[in-house]
């Protein structure tokens, strides 16, 4: 099996970013998860942070303020979430994506994946 083109951290941080309303922190501590599963508990990122408000990098949240305004990632991040999915080559990555896009480009190629 070829190596993924990405590293885990950066397979984790394109998966938080492709998730809509979550809270900057949060998406941290779902890298965090990502990394730990995919290198086995061998690596685990930190962060140091001094923020003051709630930040979302894929629209806001529920009745969240959120500073003055947020910065919204929408461009190719189906794509990227699938080309994640692809290399990893795993049930669980292939359900995630059906979770977040059900609907999406490439669900019924991730549903058969599931199925063989």
């Amino acid at each position: 099996m070829p190596l993924p083109r990405n590293s885990a951290y950066t397979r984790g941080l394109l998966i938080g970013l492709s998730q809509p309303g979550l809270e900057v922190l949060s998406m941290f501590k779902a890298v965090r998860r990502t990394v730990k599963q995919l290198t086995h508990n061998e690596q685990t990122p930190w962060e140091s942070h001094s923020l003051t408000e709630d930040i979302y990098f894929n629209g806001s949240g529920t009745g969240v303020t959120v500073g003055t305004a947020p910065v919204i990632i929408t461009d190719n991040t189906e794509n990227l979430f699938w080309q994640i999915v692809t290399q990893e080559n795993n049930l669980s990555f292939y359900q995630k994506y059906i979770n977040r896009y059900p609907y999406g480009i490439y669900s019924q190629q991730a549903k058969a994946s599931i199925q063989s």
